[in-house]
Order: structure tokens, then sequence, then C-alpha cells
């Protein structure tokens, strides 16, 4: 039983080092390796992950039962972790109260057990979406059908011209793996995290 829960500690450890470091390819074989990681290190994990793929409700639910437990259930360092991935969650949902009562709690919780850097970083993220806790949910309509005009450039990658506040600007997609199937090409804008693309040049007359 000691051998199993000191395996489980350097489990611990390792996992926490590489969702500091967002070593993704890793955190998912680890995810799929039955071997060494506690229960509590799994559904924290997987929270991590679905958080990454922009499965919410997914993350939601493994995330929210684990930091209601008691503290000592997770180390001070995944409960940073969890409380910051929970709140993004929300924020990606629109749902900024909760995001806000989530870092609110976190910041009470922990505040001692963080450095100044990381506790800025949260007071700083908490008080914007405390500033947008009454902002409505938002919502998109689209009436109809419609074609999206990609551009491949010759390095292979995918270019589509948007309109920024009048200005054309040239952003490159890029396809995400896991996506396959189901959103195939996905974009990022200034205000999302949730899907993986980088804006590229503005121009006033982009190609089509």
């Amino acid at each position: 039983m000691g051998l199993a829960s000191k395996a489980e500690r350097a489990a611990s450890a390792d996992l926490a080092r590489l969702i500091e470091q967002r070593d993704y390819p890793a955190l998912e074989s680890a995810l799929a390796s039955e071997i060494g990681i506690s229960e509590r290190d799994r559904k924290l994990l997987g929270g991590v992950l679905a958080n990454r793929r922009n499965r919410l409700a997914e993350a939601i639910e493994l995330l929210a039962p684990l930091l209601t437990r008691p503290a000592a259930s997770l180390e001070p360092g995944q409960r940073r972790t969890g409380y910051k991935t929970l709140a993004d969650c929300y924020a990606k949902l629109f749902s900024y109260r909760d995001a806000a009562r989530t870092l609110e709690q976190a910041l009470r919780e922990l505040k001692a057990r963080m450095d100044r850097t990381q506790t800025l970083d949260m007071q700083q993220t908490w008080r914007l979406m405390h500033l947008l806790r009454r902002v409505p949910r938002q919502t998109t309509s689209i009436p109809g059908p419609f074609k999206v005009p990609l551009e491949r450039k010759g390095s292979g990658l995918l270019d589509i011209t948007v309109e920024i506040g009048g200005t054309q600007r040239s952003w490159m997609l890029r396809y995400r793996r896991e996506f396959f199937g189901r959103h195939p090409v996905s974009g990022r804008g200034a205000a999302s995290e949730s899907v993986g693309c980088c804006s590229g040049s503005s121009s006033k007359s982009a190609s089509r």
C-alpha cells in the first residue's frame, strides 16, 4: 500500500509538471494508461483535456464534484489547476457569474498557497469575470446555409479572409485532429482559446 501511494504521488507530480508545460500529447498518453494514476488524478486530467477539446459539459461534470470534496483530497497545485480549468469552462459557456464564483472560491481557499504571480493572475481573471457577471449569454443566429471561402497557400496551410472593424484580415486555419468528422476546421480569435488557430496579416484587399 505504501509503495502504491508513493507511486501515485510521483505520478501526480509528473502530471502537474506536464499540465504546467501544456504537454497535451503526453497528458493524453497518461490518461490512456491504466497504470500508476489515481482515480482522483484521472478525473482532474480528464477535466483538463475535456476543456482543451472544448467538451465543456464533460469537463464541468468531472471537475465540479472533485473540487467540492475536502481540500485534503487534492494537492494545492491540483486544486488551483482544477479551479482555473472549471472557471475557464464557465467563461467559454458565457456563464461569467459562475466563473467569477469559482475563482473567488479558489482565491479564498488557495491565496496563502500561491506565489505572487499566480495570485495576481487569478485576481485579474476574477475581476474580468466579476465585471461580466451580468452580461447575458451570447448567441449567434444563422438564417441559412453559407459558404466559407478558403485559400490553400504554397505551404499547404489554409487561409480565410475575415473582416474586423471594416478591415479585411487573412487568418490561417489549422485542422484539429480530435475534431475530425465533426468540426474539421477551427479558428481562434483574440477572446478565446477553446479552439486552435492563429491570426495572420491584415489586408485591405485580401483575395477570397
